[in-house]
């Protein structure tokens, strides 16, 4: 709105000065005049007009400063949590649906209403609250700036509403409980009460809070940018969204899409949406990446800590920051970075229906462990310290290292059951070439010796089959070599995979009379017509 008086928020104290030729109306004590419109209003103590404030149709417009105490009490009906409606407002019909007293509710339009450290429609005891509701308003909360466990002075009643074309102001004091946020809330001390309902936008500055078992609804939003501003116990709904640079999110909580750039998120938070990590560090201790759940992590100064969980359908991408051990890995983690050796300890399980692709990034001292069902796919990184494949786990590994990010070798143990795929550009056993092994052959190894070769990536492979040394490959175990190439066949527009994209690229080759290694199908180091047939069938798959 236009503010009436072009109001400056005062300091503490200050005396408000009237500007702009608007006409100020001082109420005496228990003077009953309805409506306030277009005027400037004073209200000393116990002045308790009836009806709304302001004028709805928007043609001239109020300011109401208050200045003392107020307790504009309409009934006695005090709501709970789960009387609130979906916009946490208790209506007077829901209210004598509950059989109560009705709470009438008093309605601001296009007004500006100052509050200097005083109470605004307390709750005293036996009082009511009375669901004060701001139409295209701005409200503004000017009390001293108090750290939690916040200052009492400076309170707005509890079931406030602040409605999509409104806004509130507060450097301090409280707006109490069941407050409904459908505009904008610019909270630089004090907070909001509990069970409050946020449909429009809350920005946290300063020592700005929100109170436990609040809700932002689908479509809202909270911008926290200060180191001590903090939110407890929010539950974020599906379609909200957080950005955060700075303070603290206290456990539990339920994230949906966010942008983390600073501050810290503590223990038990439950990724719904998709969560970005950047900038300084944030720690995600106990937490877990549901389904449908994305978390991205792309500094090296994130932390995901201890005791976190990916839930089937969820999923980590760490492109960066430390990761530390996890309670289980049913979904996806994909490790492309970070890392910095002994400060990971990444080790946890991947359990039946988890999936560990790793690109690159290392995964340092900790234990990992391959359970039945689960499948980890190498082809860059450092595996870590601690592997171990147990019955019905497979490990593919085309690629990377084993340990050497810390030490100068790692322990891979695979068990009775467990299956291990080598695949790489050569192998030999005790120096001696494998029988059978040509381009793109797979050859099952029964014998046990020294395995050396060439990974796809260029990284040797050494690996000791007896028993009794610092790899253990037991003899129901299942391990395999596959003889490919540092390219993909078919893979002519080198995404990594062999589509339909990859025809208009094969053709322009074949036209041009060029050459590319994934294009040479038949292998006879030329692209041409005999090279079709065999693109077709790749193309067509297995």
């Amino acid at each position: 709105m236009t503010r009436l008086l072009n109001f400056v928020p005062l300091a503490v104290g200050a005396v408000l000065a009237l500007t702009s030729g608007a006409q100020a109306q001082q109420l005496a004590d228990g003077v009953q005049t309805t409506p306030f419109t277009g005027n400037v209003i004073n209200l000393p103590a116990d002045a308790n007009p009836s009806g709304d404030i302001g004028d709805p149709t928007g043609a001239t417009e109020t300011q109401i400063n208050f200045e003392t105490d107020h307790n504009f009490q309409y009934g006695a009906f005090v709501p709970t949590a789960a009387d609130a409606n979906s916009n946490g407002h208790i209506d007077p019909d829901e209210a004598a649906q509950l059989d109560e007293v009705p709470v009438l509710g008093r309605t601001y339009s296009f007004t500006e209403v100052n509050i200097l450290d005083v109470n605004l429609n307390p709750n005293p005891a036996g009082g009511a609250n009375v669901s004060p509701v701001y139409n295209s308003c701005e409200v503004n909360l000017l009390v001293p700036e108090v750290p939690f466990p916040f200052s009492d002075s400076g309170f707005i009643g509890n079931c406030s509403t602040i409605d999509v074309n409104s806004t509130l102001n507060m450097t301090g004091g409280l707006v109490g409980n069941l407050a409904a946020i459908d505009g904008v809330a610019n909270i630089s001390g004090g907070r909001l009460g509990s069970f409050s309902m946020i449909s429009g936008t809350v920005n946290l500055t300063g020592t700005g809070g929100m109170g436990s078992n609040s809700t932002v609804l689908s479509g809202g939003v909270v911008n926290i940018s200060s180191d001590d501003a903090f939110i407890f116990n929010v539950t974020f709904e599906p379609g909200s969204t957080v950005n955060m640079t700075a303070g603290e999110i206290q456990a539990p909580v339920n994230l949906p899409d966010a942008t983390i750039s600073g501050g810290r998120i503590n223990n038990s938070a439950t990724i719904n949406g998709v969560v970005t990590l950047s900038g300084d560090a944030t720690t995600l201790s106990g937490s877990t990446i549901a389904d449908g759940g994305v978390l991205n992590v792309t500094s090296d100064d994130n932390i995901i800590d201890n005791s976190w969980t990916v839930e089937a359908g969820g999923t980590l991408n760490m492109e960066a920051g430390i990761l530390r051990s996890w309670t289980e890995i049913a979904g996806v983690l994909n490790i492309s970075g970070g890392g910095d050796g002994a400060s990971n300890q990444a080790s946890g399980p991947i359990v039946s229906g988890g999936v560990l692709n790793l690109s690159g990034g290392v995964l340092g001292t900790g234990a990992l462990t391959i359970q039945s069902g689960a499948v980890v796919n190498q082809t860059g990184g450092d595996l870590g310290l601690n592997t171990d494949v147990e019955s019905g786990g497979v490990l593919n590994i085309s690629g990377g290292t084993f340990g050497t990010a810390v030490f100068d070798d790692a322990d891979l143990d695979v068990q009775s059951g467990g299956t291990v795929n080598f695949t790489g550009t050569e192998f030999s056993i005790d120096g001696n070439p494998i029988p059978g092994l040509t381009l793109g052959t797979t050859v099952t190894i029964t014998d046990r010796g020294m395995l050396t070769g060439t990974f796809l990536d260029g990284s040797p492979v050494n690996f000791n089959l007896n028993s009794g040394g610092p790899d253990s490959f037991n003899a129901g175990s299942t391990l395999t070599v596959t003889l490919g190439s540092p390219f993909l066949l078919g893979d002519v527009n080198l995404d990594g995979m062999v589509t339909f994209f990859d025809i208009s690229p094969f053709i322009a080759i074949l036209a041009d009379e060029g050459f590319q290694d994934e294009a040479d199908i038949d292998r006879n180091s030329v692209v041409n017509f005999f090279d079709i047939s065999p693109f077709i069938e790749i193309l067509a798959g297995p």
